[in-house]
């Protein structure tokens, strides 16, 4: 379940996980607009 992996992500790195949603969300964006038009 997605659940899981979010509080496995969560106990593993809880810090990562912040700055990951922040630094993936520009980056699939930026991916996004150059795929999709």
């Amino acid at each position: 379940t997605p659940d899981d992996t979010t509080k496995a992500q969560e106990e593993a790195s809880p810090k990562n996980r912040d700055g990951n949603i922040e630094y993936v969300r520009p980056l699939k964006l930026s991916r996004s607009h150059h795929e999709d038009p």
